[in-house]
């Protein structure tokens, strides 16, 4: 059994000027209702969501992709590793949204951007267990040709990233939407291809 989670990754969010409760604050003072490229990133790393950029692969599976052009510069090698997980990924997408009248709840969804296949919705806050419930309903009754080509997904990468916007949603109540879309499910981690973050007034 997984450990329960620690206090302090909750609250490390929440402490020092570089927290996700900073970037958002200082975004909102600038009257501005979503946060750039690079501080939507830093919000997501902040609470531990996993697939961002530093975790596309682990260091041996990005050393044997990468060994043939591994002198060929970094541009062209960060392409080899992009078309791999492209070839080797599931497109899909998870969004946090936060509606007046349902408060928040986590949009799970195979698919990409503009195009949903199967979507699956869990009120905040979610557990592991919830995740986990919603990630298998969600592939057990996607989309049956999809399911016989698509490589086995790490489910329980797709469930942390489930929790860590759940519990992002829940401290930071100022935040309104978030949008991992398109994000690729690959047989080990995920990769979030771009996240969105808004903010409300």
């Amino acid at each position: 059994m997984r450990p329960r989670t620690s206090t302090l990754r909750i609250l490390r969010p929440l402490l020092d000027a570089s927290s996700p409760t900073s970037i958002c604050a200082r975004a909102r003072s600038r009257g501005e209702h979503a946060l750039d490229d690079a501080d939507a990133w830093r919000v997501l790393d902040g609470f531990d969501v996993p697939g961002t950029a530093h975790r596309i692969l682990l260091e041996s599976e990005r050393a044997a992709i990468m060994a043939p052009w591994a002198t060929a510069g970094s541009s062209a090698a960060h392409d080899v590793v992009a078309r791999a997980l492209v070839l080797t990924g599931v497109e899909m997408f998870v969004d946090m949204i936060r509606d007046s009248a349902f408060g928040a709840f986590i949009a799970v969804g195979l698919g990409g951007a503009g195009v949903p296949i199967d979507v699956r919705c869990r009120p905040v806050p979610v557990s592991e267990r919830d995740a986990e419930d919603l990630l298998a309903s969600l592939f057990e009754r996607g989309e049956p040709d999809r399911r016989q080509i698509m490589p086995p997904p790490d489910l329980a990468a797709l469930r942390d990233v489930v929790v860590r916007l759940s519990e992002l949603a829940v401290a930071l109540p100022g935040v309104v939407a978030v949008s991992l879309n398109p994000m690729l499910a690959l047989p080990a981690g995920c990769w979030i291809v771009e996240a969105q973050i808004r903010i409300g007034e």
